[in-house]
Formats: structure tokens, C-alpha cells, sequence
């Protein structure tokens, strides 16, 4: 998101933003994941540090495949002034199973109420397209 973007958004009275992981790797010529942690959250600082409004981080999987890697990136990416956050159950397909996807989201939320995070709302996001293909087809094909 552009600052001319945010601007605009803002201007319509909308009370938060969020981001898009896919649109912003997409705007700078990635796929979807396949930017660095520092990319992402300089993106994240960028738009928090000129917003007026909480601005929402879709934070993809924490960018990490452990436990204390993601702890570490929460932390990183509170510090970055965003409001809240969404942590995915998936680096892709497959799915975490439900324990892992559990074990990830109390990870993100033990960061959430370290005393650096003064007011912060994680989110886990469930992937139904990668559950249930179905809801991906076209219906004109």
C-alpha cells in the first residue's frame, strides 16, 4: 500500500487498514511468500509509522517454522506500530494440522501481551480454499 492509497483509504473514513501479503509481493515483481522478513516488515513500519488509523499486518505464517522463530518475528513485527496481525495456518499446502495451528497462534498471542505490545490483537486465519478446493473453482468453467 502506497501512501497515495492510504490517503485515500483514510479519506474514505475507513477507521483501519490491513495489508495484503499477495498484493504487496505482487506489486513488487514476488509471489506471494516469497519476500524476506525484512522486506515485510519494513512494508509494515512504512504504512504503520504514516497511518492515522490501527493498521492490520497479514503477517502470512509468522515467516518462521518454529515456535521461537515465530515468537521472535511477533515481537519484531509489533514493534513495527502495527495494531493487530494475522498469523495463517499454512506456509502453503498443506495445511498445519491442529495442534502445530494451535501451538502457532498461542505463540503469537504470548508475544501479544509481552509489555512491549501496548494495545495489539493477533488473528489466526483459516485457509478454507486450501481445505476445501471446491470453493475455488469457477463457476463459469
Amino acid at each position: 500500500m502506497e501512501h497515495r492509497q492510504r490517503a485515500y483509504l483514510q479519506g474514505l473514513g475507513f477507521p483501519a487498514l490491513a495489508t495484503t501479503s499477495s498484493g504487496y509481493a505482487h506489486s513488487q515483481g514476488y509471489a506471494d511468500g516469497a519476500l524476506s522478513l525484512d522486506q515485510v516488515l519494513a512494508h509494515f513500519h512504512e504504512i504503520a509509522v504514516a497511518a492515522d488509523v490501527p493498521l492490520n499486518a497479514d503477517f502470512e505464517d509468522g515467516l518462521a517454522g518454529d515456535l521461537d522463530g515465530l515468537a521472535q518475528n511477533v515481537t519484531r513485527c509489533i514493534a513495527t506500530g502495527v495494531a493487530g496481525l494475522s498469523i495463517e495456518d499454512s506456509p502453503g499446502v498443506p495445511l498445519y494440522d491442529l495442534d502445530t495451528a494451535l501451538a502457532r497462534v498461542k505463540a503469537a498471542r504470548r508475544q501479544s501481551i509481552a509489555p512491549a505490545a501496548t494495545w495489539f490483537s493477533p488473528r489466526a486465519r483459516k485457509d478454507l480454499s486450501a481445505a476445501c478446493p471446491i470453493l475455488t473453482m469457477s463457476s463459469g468453467a
